[in-house]
């Protein structure tokens, strides 16, 4: 029997290492946001209760990686974090944005304007996805009740492409980990566009329940969940919620989801 936890123990996954990666310099999404964070929580006493740790993570492997990805995207986003293949690949290249448009990387949804190359790219993925890997092994453990991961949640990216500032799906690698435990998922996706990639990774299998609170796809990216989409499991398996507009309080989106009523 795993240890009852502290109703309030809450683990802030942390690394400096974040910060130390940017997409470019024009790119919205800042790895950097993560320090900047933590350094607000510290200000206010947020992070000082008691019950709150933060914890660092570790890189995770290539083959945990791979019981989700496919392992040719994985080696190709390896290889590209690699100068020296760079250069055997691209002699001419003077920076890695130059690999922007390359149609050997555009099959897998990399060197485009979200998901640019860019130097430390498959280290970046092992951390965030270490990340989160350790705070699912935390909470499954009993040690904690909560976790939190200011640098996850990249629930665009497929199985063997990136996709939406996403390049490892970080919420499905530690997802599979938690089955092996004989675990069963639940994951509420309240961003605003729609978590393709986790509907997508796990469609038909019933031991995951994936509920996407989004915003209508015709309206924005991914282009995708635009309507009530159910499982191959039926009823029970109901998958994805489609806002027209933006959801403005959490009250309209606690009312939908107790309108699904679904089985956790």
């Amino acid at each position: 029997m795993r240890p009852r936890p502290d109703p309030f123990a809450s683990a802030f996954i942390y690394s400096e290492e974040f910060s130390k990666f940017e997409y470019s310099s024009s790119h919205p999404f800042k790895p950097v946001r993560a320090k900047l964070t933590l350094d607000l929580c510290r200000r206010y006493g947020l992070v000082d209760w008691p019950w709150i740790q933060i914890l660092p993570p570790q890189n995770t492997d290539f083959q945990t990686l791979a019981e989700f990805h496919d392992e040719t995207y994985l080696k190709v986003l390896k290889a590209i974090d690699s100068d020296a293949v760079t250069r055997e690949l691209w002699p001419d290249l003077l920076s890695k944005e130059d690999l922007k448009g390359d149609p050997r990387l555009l099959k897998y949804g990399l060197g485009t304007e979200d998901n640019p190359v860019f130097s430390g790219v498959y280290n970046f993925s092992l951390l965030t996805a270490g990340a989160t890997l350790l705070g699912a092994r935390k909470i499954a453990s009993g040690e904690f009740q909560v976790a939190f991961n200011p640098v996850g949640g990249f629930h665009h990216a497929g199985r063997d492409h990136a996709e939406g500032f996403c390049y490892v799906n970080d919420i499905a690698v530690a997802a599979i980990q938690l089955l092996k435990q004989g675990l069963r998922i639940a994951f509420v996706d309240i961003d605003a566009h729609h978590g393709n990639g986790m509907q997508d990774g796990f469609y038909g299998d019933d031991r995951v329940l994936v509920i996407s609170f989004h915003q209508n796809g015709k309206d924005i990216y991914p282009w995708s969940g635009l309507r009530m989409r159910s499982g191959k499991g039926g009823e029970k398996d109901l998958r994805s919620i489609v806002r027209s507009r933006p959801a403005r309080t959490t009250k309209s989106s606690s009312a939908l989801l107790r309108k699904l009523s679904p089985p956790f």
